[in-house]
């Protein structure tokens, strides 16, 4: 009787263990995320990090704006020039085949947790920008 009841003190000591150490790495995740979260609102406030839409939208009116100037070329070049309508024709390919091939969708590594401690300096403070983008 006396190693029965070893036994199922063992059993429970070891069962309290067990979930002790989930409920313990469950915490440590949850407080990690949490530091996280505020490290990136403190990187905010400080002017150290960008929202991602307003990133994108900046790159999306630079390119805009890039385009439009490259399409215009055609009708600047070919007036300072003095082209023909086969020349014009022959740049405005060009320039769209070039505008075709820039606007290929890119393949990006996606940055890693390592990468972005890596741009913390001392203390924990963000030295470079960070947004993340999970667009493909």
């Amino acid at each position: 009787m006396a190693l029965t009841l070893q036994g199922l003190f063992r059993y429970y000591r070891e069962l309290g263990k067990r979930k002790h150490s989930t409920f313990e790495s469950e915490r440590t995740k949850k407080l990690a995320a949490e530091r996280r979260i505020e490290e990136l609102k403190l990187a905010r406030m400080l002017g150290n990090s960008l929202d991602a839409e307003a990133v994108v939208r900046a790159w999306q009116n630079c390119i805009m704006v890039a385009r439009q100037k490259l399409l215009a070329l055609e009708s600047k070049v070919s007036g300072r020039l003095g082209f023909d309508e086969h020349q014009q024709q022959e740049l405005r390919k060009e320039i769209e085949e070039a505008l075709a091939e820039l606007s290929k969708p890119q393949k990006y590594e996606q940055i890693g947790e390592e990468e972005i401690d890596e741009g913390l300096g001392e203390g924990g403070e963000a030295l470079a920008t960070t947004a993340k983008n999970e667009r493909g």
